[in-house]
């Protein structure tokens, strides 16, 4: 049943300033955090908003998943700062909702229904600065008022993800910094107009789906985003417009031929997105770069060539989905490269005598790499992210890390064809993934250069464990892995395993992934103290065994699916963890065996008994009975012993018991 809330106080004392926060009513409802001066609505199907009192202290309000057909009834309050209802089905907006928040500076309703917005509405916020109606229904810009009190200028107007195909009227657009109206049917773009994609109500003349920009719109603009537009056309008038703007994302757009020009030597723009634009660059080489420029992303483009020219500013250059089989670097200030999924063969070298000093994240996964060459990174002294995942990597020189002076913190070689792995001294090093190679093992010495390392991945390497022989892997790489103090997180699954491996030793493991193995026992003795997540899944397990109380507590999830177990009392110790998982009911993966029969795992966890409490049970009856065994015997014992020792007495000393009277006078002599 649907509990009504009403969130009204119709009196308030003088002293309700002073009131705790979960004393107003709506508190008893929704989430009050007075610390952030927030009060949050989410998720709730019971709850009803018509009246909204709000703590005197409140300046935001959130609400989120709660089916709002129409705005409530706001009391008044000066203090509210920001508004925002998504996701709540809002469709009507009644022109004097909002008139009792007068000092509202963010209204925020997207993804709702919304088609319209009536007249004053807007016209009353004097303080509103960012409005925001992304993701709702508008169809028709005509129904929109956006009238906003004299000499008001919004800092941000968003309209993204609406089906924008119709101006009926004409619109008042307000002047705003920040435009964004990525995915809205936009279709062309010149120096006086934006017009929309046609649609049933309007498909042959362009004036009524277009709407008229003027100077004033376009010289307070610094900020604008006409992104997933894949029919715009932006001709060549609009680029003059266009020269100011700080912030320029044209992504998906059709661009005119003197865009590469205009972005070099005219453009004032310090963040470009060009992805995906369609664009005719001569030979497929992009040199371009504007003085301002620090952030440009030309993924999609289909460049087989980048120079980047030592006086460009460009700090991070995204050229991701591209051709290129070359890239030149001259600017040594650029901090972030990625230029993942094209063609590059060779490894990318600076020109003679420059040195990317600023450069910390190279990402060239998903290229043809083949070979890791010597002193490919000393170009790189403050190298941290190294992506090369994804390539055909089959030799990385001893030299390719310098010995000295390298601070990566993470190096991503997965995904490609290493059989074995140099052993760097890489003191800043946090995560090293050398997952999914071929891998026959690793240099003992690899560990001794790796202090801070925190996350080992190795998994999909199914010759890693091929050269240990001994049981214990005392003859084996990872022997040296105690090495290796900081560890956190370690993945062997896919490495054909077929016995754990001891790692009591790690005191911060708090990770293990063994899963995709060949392992028939688990003996958690083999564990860390205080392991939280352990992945055995798809294993041979028969038994899973010793699993402590100190070793279960500091458990939070254990999977073990995809095993061949045993119904056995050896699960009772984590049967609440794995009942705990998201998919235990599915017993095509979680199952057990007894009496060659399979049983669904979990009905068999809710009513499994512990092995201690099973064999005390047991023990107690037969102590028992074996002490009475014990107390009878030795009282026969007792007896049979008194009877035959009497009876030897009486056969060795025959010593008669009748008594014979003693004379009693003396007997007379005859003389």
């Amino acid at each position: 049943m649907r509990l009504a809330l009403l969130l009204g106080l119709l009196a308030l004392s003088a002293g309700a300033s002073f009131m705790d926060p979960t004393a107003h009513t709506i508190c008893d409802y929704c989430l009050c955090d007075k610390s952030s001066a927030a009060v949050t609505c989410s998720g709730s199907n019971h709850i009803i908003l018509r009246t909204v009192v709000l703590p005197s202290w409140a300046e935001s309000l959130y609400v989120h998943n709660i089916t709002m057909r129409h705005l409530p009834r706001f009391t008044f309050h000066s203090g509210l700062r920001v508004l925002r209802i998504n996701f709540c089905q809002l469709n009507h907006l009644h022109p004097y909702s909002l008139a009792a928040l007068p000092n509202l500076e963010t209204l925020h309703l997207a993804d709702n229904l919304i088609e319209e917005i009536p007249d004053e509405l807007l016209l009353r916020m004097a303080q509103l600065r960012i409005l925001n109606l992304a993701r709702n229904r508008i169809v028709d810009l005509s129904n929109l008022d956006l009238k906003l009190p004299d000499g008001l200028r919004l800092e941000q107007l968003n309209l993204n993800g609406n089906p924008i195909s119709l101006v009926s009227k004409s619109v008042s657009w307000p002047l705003v910094e920040q435009l964004h109206m990525a995915d809205t049917n936009l279709h062309f773009m010149n120096s006086t107009h934006f017009v929309f994609a046609s649609g049933t109500e309007c498909f042959e003349d362009d004036s009524c789906r277009s709407i008229p920009i003027s100077q004033d719109h376009w010289s307070n603009l610094h900020s604008v985003d006409f992104s997933d537009n894949p029919n715009l056309k932006i001709h060549p008038t609009a680029l003059d417009k266009l020269t100011p703007i700080v912030s320029l994302n044209l992504a998906s757009a059709l661009l005119p031929s003197e865009f590469p020009n205009w972005i070099h030597t005219k453009s004032m723009a310090r963040h470009a997105n060009l992805s995906d634009v369609r664009l005719l660059i001569s030979d497929h080489e992009w040199t371009f770069c504007g003085e301002h420029l620090e952030w440009l992303d030309i993924s999609g483009v289909g460049l087989a060539h980048i120079e980047i020219w030592g006086d460009c500013n460009i700090k991070w250059l995204f050229a991701s989905r591209n051709n290129l089989t070359s890239i030149t670097l001259r600017s040594t200030v650029i901090e972030n490269v990625y230029l993942e999924s094209n063609h590059l063969v060779d490894w990318p070298v600076p020109p003679p005598g420059i040195a990317l000093s600023q450069l910390e994240a190279l990402s060239l996964k998903d290229n043809h790499l083949v070979v890791l060459p010597d002193h490919a990174l000393s170009p790189y002294p403050k190298l941290q992210y190294l992506d090369l995942s994804g390539n055909n990597i089959s030799i990385v020189a001893a030299t390719a890390f310098p010995s000295v002076g390298m601070q990566l913190r993470s190096v991503n070689l997965s995904r490609n064809n290493l059989d074995k792995f140099v052993h760097p001294v890489l003191p800043s090093l946090m995560v090293l993934d050398l997952s999914s190679n071929k891998l026959k093992g690793l240099d003992p010495l690899l560990m001794a250069g790796l202090p801070l390392l925190q996350h080992l991945h190795l998994s999909n390497n199914q010759l890693l464990f091929s050269q240990c022989h001994s049981r214990v892997f005392n003859d084996c790489w990872i022997a040296s892995i105690d090495q290796l103090t900081s560890l956190i997180e370690l993945d062997l699954s896919n490495t054909s395993l077929s016995r754990p491996v001891n790692l009591s030793a790690f005191t911060n493991l708090r990770t293990i992934d063994l899963s995709s193995n060949s392992m028939t026992a688990f003996d958690a003795r083999l564990l860390p103290p205080c392991v939280a997540h352990l992945n055995l899944r798809n294993n041979l397990l028969h038994f899973v065994s010793n699993f402590s109380t100190p070793t279960v507590s500091c458990l939070h999830e254990i999977d073990i699916a995809d095993n061949p177990l045993l119904c056995d009392c050896s699960l009772s110790p984590i049967a609440n963890l794995l009942m705990t998982l998201p998919h235990i009911s599915d017993r095509s993966h979680y199952y057990c065996f007894a009496s060659n029969w399979q049983h669904p795992l979990l009905p068999y966890l809710s009513n499994i008994h512990s092995c201690s409490a099973t064999s005390l049970n047991s023990i107690i009856p037969m102590f028992v009975n074996f002490a009475l065994f014990l107390i009878a015997f030795g009282i026969l014992l007792v007896i049979g012993t008194f009877l035959m020792s009497r009876l030897l007495v009486l056969r060795v000393f025959k010593v008669p018991f009748l008594y014979k009277p003693l004379s009693t006078s003396e007997p007379v002599a005859e003389l």
